[in-house]
């Protein structure tokens, strides 16, 4: 169905814009496709710059992150310069510091990656629980391995149970708002950028009953 896709697409687009915020300058979602690897959507101007660098080099924590399955957290000048062509493009950009979380259950290795313009911007607990928990949506938005959809689903399922009452919140604005639950979740992360909290803080709030104004 082309509107599904569409809509599929604009949620992705919006989950991405998410990630830049008070710690990163740039978000991008890297994938391992058949002819190399691709940007398949970004927000912030640094990002495309900085995915092309490790393409070109065909080195970096984005392309390690989706390789590997694992999280790759780059740290100031000494770690960069693990990858020359990634730190070039960094410095031109004034980024010292990367984060990439792979997707998880997709039909294609993929990355999710966190671009900021200070060491210690992923460091936190908070910082790397979010853009975890970002990752997973994203996964959600992406093409399934068919082996994976029911781990996948299984995982965000109980990545939503987690925490204070975050599928209660999620549930309640989507009712409240007319909004579908992957809406609701996003409308959740946005709030929790914006007020600098965290979004189990965020959900306690909405499930108490504060925060539910109308959804913008």
């Amino acid at each position: 169905d082309p509107d599904e896709v569409e809509d599929r697409d604009s949620v992705l687009r919006a989950a991405v814009a998410l990630g830049v915020g008070a710690e990163a300058l740039a978000c991008s979602l890297t994938e391992l496709a058949e002819g190399g690897p691709r940007t398949v959507v970004w927000s912030g101007a640094a990002a495309v710059p900085l995915d092309d660098a490790q393409y070109a080099a065909d080195a970096g924590p984005c392309l390690a992150a989706a390789r590997t399955g694992a999280v790759h957290h780059v740290v100031g000048a000494v770690e960069l310069a693990r990858y020359p062509g990634f730190a070039a493009a960094a410095h031109r950009h004034g980024v010292e510091s990367s984060l990439s979380v792979p997707l998880v259950g997709v039909r294609r290795a993929a990355a999710l990656n966190f671009y900021a313009a200070t060491p210690e911007a992923f460091g936190g607990t908070r910082a790397r629980a979010e853009a975890e928990l970002l990752a997973r949506c994203v996964s959600r938005l992406r093409p399934a391995g068919r082996s994976a959809e029911r781990a996948s689903a299984a995982a965000l399922a109980t990545a939503l149970d987690q925490g204070s009452g975050l599928r209660r919140a999620q549930e309640t604005l989507a009712a409240q708002h007319g909004l579908s639950r992957q809406d609701a979740l996003l409308l959740l992360m946005r709030r929790s950028r914006e007020e600098q909290r965290s979004i189990y803080d965020v959900a306690e709030d909405v499930g108490g009953g504060a925060g539910t104004e109308a959804a913008s």
